[in-house]
């Protein structure tokens, strides 16, 4: 229950937090153009050293981090269930766990590496769990569920 409420607290602060315009460098708009098409409506959010964006795209959220100076792509976010896993991830993952049901996934990439934190759900417990692009599988913490 504790991450369920997190979870609704952090859209619903990107969705107030998103809502206000930020200045958008052309250099940005450009880069965001050409690595994201068909997008719906993006909401931009700025930071000192970059600016975000936040959108959905066939049905998964996404934040994409550029660069505000060159307008670079530093990290994409993207947020979905068990279905957009890579297939060689998703079986590991099912091999490893076993019944456990995968509750959300959060891909976290960037240039070097790509990560996905995945909260799994049992009978009694939920567990965040940490795969890598290589499908090594590394426990984060358990909880006891609060929906149960």
């Amino acid at each position: 229950m504790k991450l369920l409420i997190i979870i609704v607290a952090t859209a619903f602060s990107i969705h107030v937090f998103a809502n206000k315009p930020a200045p958008v460098s052309e250099k940005v708009l450009s880069t965001f153009s050409v690595i994201f098409k068909d997008t719906g409506p993006v909401s931009w959010i700025e930071s000192p050293d970059y600016i975000t964006a936040v959108f959905k795209k066939d049905h998964i959220l996404y934040r994409a981090m550029l660069d505000k100076t060159n307008g670079s792509l530093l990290q994409t976010i993207r947020y979905y269930g068990e279905a957009n896993l890579p297939p060689n991830l998703l079986f590991g993952i099912k091999k490893k766990l076993g019944k456990k049901e995968i509750f959300g996934v959060t891909e976290v990439m960037t240039s070097q590496t790509t990560n996905y934190i995945i909260v799994v759900n049992d009978a009694k417990n939920t567990y965040k769990v940490n795969v890598d692009a290589n499908g090594n599988i590394t426990f984060l913490n358990k909880f006891k569920r609060g929906d149960i």
